[in-house]
């Protein structure tokens, strides 16, 4: 059937008399239970499956291949044997290993070399083969007359199982199999398929153990961390050094800019991102990383070019196959985005993301405790400029140094592009006849502005607007400062002004901030 393998040749002319069914069903068993005794792993069991590099002398040529259960099934079945499995039928986490730690095995290709094989594999069902006269390939008849026989192996119980992998037997015409030789043959994929599956089980059960290492492991490095930075990088140095994934990106959303702001990594990119200070809008349609910040969920994606959400790395390397993307959510809120990267495609699995959202769980927790700490540090700076500004008030300095000093300790405490502080300017105030002195409840006549002068300014953008002390609130708009407030609409005074009259009329703080839209679009403020 589309076979790619010519007339099988003779490996055992002139060989002695095979052994009577039972000597031979007895040797199957017996490799059965070396089998069985000599995997631990699914590497283990590769290295009896796959054929092995071998060097060779120099003067031998290139490089030779042998597999040892091959060469066992040959004896067994006085014939020459083959087998294949595929990778794909294998966990993620197992795909991983045998790619990246195997290096003294030939890994199979994505299909097996002959049609037998292949239709073997597909149908899950055992096939013999015989040639006929004019050299063409048919199902052997009975009585069996066959010069080729193959077998599926299975990794699982599971009646709707697929196969995994296929054994193979090939004799010249004149030395055709039988019967018994089928059976035998089949009772060797089922002592193989028996191997495998305990193999599995057993990676399996080390992953899991493994997984339960993984998370202690980051879980104490980071809880007495309370330095967030520091803390980050130290996750993200240990998640690639742990799994060995290529890039690995730890975000935090700041909600109040809408943004998902790159704090730490690791990989070719992170020194760069870092530099760069990288940030993704959270309204951003495109990118993993705005839509699990916004959603909360895991996006598992293992073939980034068929998902519509991938938004490529602004920097190379270009080589991103498949991501794995968790939120950091502590009491409901999304504090930070885990972002794990490999070059490789399909190398995820639900035990990874089982993994890294238990993961998850911890990092959201270590930033909290940061945060709180950080926090409680604010709050101690925040106590000592007040008493700083409170030792001004007591002594002998002008009302110009001490209102320069409350904005100089604000922006320490408070960072901002500029600071201002206004007063109400009384003698305009009583020229206008509003509460003569100009008082708390002074407010302006409709359509004219409210009586402020500018006491004091402070931040960079004051450098660059060129602002002065003594400036009222028209001009001060007229600088440009109605730009800083709103892109959304032309500059009107009344409008700007209105958040600074409602602050004259209110015993609490006044927060102009962005209307946030469903579809994550700032409409206005």
């Amino acid at each position: 059937p589309g076979s790619k393998t010519q007339s099988p040749p003779n490996p055992h002319a002139g060989a002695a008399p095979r052994p009577d069914p039972s000597q031979r069903w007895k040797a199957i068993v017996q490799l059965g239970q070396r089998l069985m005794e000599q995997v631990d792993s699914p590497a283990d069991l590769a290295a009896l499956l796959l054929p092995q590099k071998q060097s060779a002398p120099a003067n031998l040529g290139p490089v030779s291949a042998c597999c040892p259960l091959a060469d066992a099934a040959s004896q067994i079945l006085d014939a020459q044997v083959e087998t294949w499995f595929s990778l794909a039928a294998t966990p993620a986490f197992i795909q991983r290993q045998l790619t990246s730690e195997n290096d003294s095995l030939h890994l199979p290709a994505p299909q097996p070399e002959s049609g037998w094989m292949q239709q073997a594999f597909d149908e899950g069902r055992s096939l013999a083969f015989h040639q006929l006269e004019d050299d063409s390939w048919v199902e052997a008849p009975e009585p069996l007359q066959a010069q080729v026989l193959v077998a599926p192996l299975f990794s699982d119980h599971n009646p709707n199982r697929k196969a995994a992998g296929v054994i193979q037997a090939l004799r010249p015409r004149q030395h055709p199999f039988t019967s018994v030789d089928f059976e035998l043959l089949q009772g060797l994929a089922d002592q193989v398929s028996l191997a495998l599956q305990a193999a599995l089980r057993m990676a399996l059960e080390h992953h899991r153990a493994g997984q339960l290492a993984a998370i202690s492991e980051v879980s104490n490095a980071i809880t007495s961390v309370l330095d967030t930075e520091r803390l980050l990088e130290e996750v993200s140095t240990l998640i690639r050094k742990r799994f060995g994934y290529p890039f690995v990106h730890v975000y935090t959303v700041n909600p109040a800019r809408q943004e998902v702001v790159y704090e730490a990594g690791s990989g070719q990119r992170s020194q760069f991102l870092k530099q760069a200070a990288y940030t993704l809008g959270l309204g951003d349609t495109q990118g993993l990383v705005p839509w699990v910040a916004r959603q909360g969920q895991t996006a598992l994606v293992n073939d980034v070019t068929q998902d519509a959400r991938y938004r490529p790395s602004p920097l190379p390397p270009f080589t991103t196959r498949s991501e794995l993307t968790v939120p950091l959510i502590f009491g409901g809120d999304v504090l930070g985005v885990l972002d794990v990267q490999s070059d490789q495609a399909g190398v995820f699995g639900e035990e990874d993301r089982f993994l890294f959202e238990a993961l998850a769980d911890h990092i959201a927790i270590a930033m909290r405790n940061a945060n709180l700490y950080r926090t409680e540090i604010w709050r101690r700076q925040v106590a000592d400029s007040l008493h700083d500004v409170a030792g001004l008030l007591s002594a002998d300095v002008g009302l110009s140094q001490v209102l320069k000093a409350i904005l100089t300790e604000l922006e320490r405490n408070l960072p901002c592009d500029l600071a201002s502080i206004w007063l109400l300017d009384e003698e305009a105030g009583a020229n206008g006849g509003a509460n003569g002195g100009g008082g708390s409840n002074t407010a302006p006549a409709p359509g004219r502005l409210p009586p402020l002068r500018l006491a004091a300014v402070h931040g960079p953008m004051a450098t660059g607007l060129n602002l002065a002390e003594g400036l009222d609130l028209r001009s001060f708009i007229e600088c440009g400062v109605e730009e800083i407030a709103s892109d959304s609409a032309p500059s009107d005074p009344l409008n700007e002004a209105a958040f600074l009259v409602e602050a004259l009329r209110s015993d609490a703080p006044v927060i102009r901030s962005p209307i946030l839209e469903g579809n994550g679009v700032i409409q206005g403020s």
